[in-house]
């Protein structure tokens, strides 16, 4: 077992073709009909080809969706490093060096997101998970389950404090909402004075007194001001 969450739980399991996978199985909640796993398989590989297929650097592959015992299985790449979200609250830790690179992983994600037409509906540390190659670490975007097309009118469908205001209104989801929930994702991951936050609530912005970077703490007054700043412009 890797982890397990309102949505379901996540096993590690050895495929002879393929090697260790992820395979993640929604919960009782998530009981399906033919016709939804039907869609679920167009949503999260037909239409959404790049996942689908080998080679990307910055999603993580799926290889298949199918049921079992009437609960969704969805079969996925398995990365062998921890979900930034144990980042966040200081159970793990990345080089200064590193933590560039993933920040730039993750753009990179979104970017490849946005050119195949695909919206994530839950981006958020805890979706977001490392891996160590030869050529070192690297971070791929994990979790395709509510993976659509955007424009799609959904409610209840994504963790609330990663939620933007104009989704929550509407319940649309764009390319627009999951670069807001990049966004929160972002300042979670530079908040070096992060507590336990109740994610069932909406994001509330509070200026940073620093900024976290991988194993440092940066405190200069016109760079930390530079990123509030920043911040606060999105937001």
């Amino acid at each position: 077992l890797l982890g397990k969450g309102g949505f379901g739980s996540v096993y590690r399991i050895y495929d002879e073709k393929l090697g260790w996978v992820a395979i993640k199985v929604l919960g009782k909640s998530s009981e399906v009909t033919p016709e939804k796993l039907e869609k679920v398989k167009n949503e999260a590989t037909s239409r959404g080809k790049v996942i689908a297929s080998p080679g990307s650097f910055y999603l993580a592959q799926v290889y298949d969706v199918r049921t079992l015992d009437n609960k969704l299985v969805i079969v996925m790449e398995y990365l062998n490093g921890f979900d930034l979200q144990r980042y966040v609250e200081g159970k793990e830790t990345i080089s200064f060096s590193d933590f560039g690179k993933i920040i730039t992983n993750i753009a990179l994600g979104i970017d490849e997101l946005i050119l195949n037409n695909i919206v994530h509906r839950d981006i958020k540390p805890k979706n977001i998970v490392t891996a160590n190659e030869s050529y070192g670490i690297f971070a791929k975007i994990i979790d395709f389950g509510i993976a659509s097309l955007p424009g799609k009118q959904i409610k209840n469908s994504q963790t609330p404090r990663f939620a933007s205001p104009k989704y929550r209104q509407t319940g649309l989801f764009t390319h627009f909402d999951d670069l807001f929930s990049f966004v929160v994702t972002l300042y979670d991951l530079l908040n070096p004075n992060y507590q336990p936050i109740s994610t069932k609530e909406p994001f509330v912005f509070k200026q940073l007194s620093g900024i976290r970077w991988g194993d440092r703490i940066i405190t200069d007054r016109h760079l930390v001001g530079k990123v509030n700043k920043m911040f606060i412009d999105i937001f």
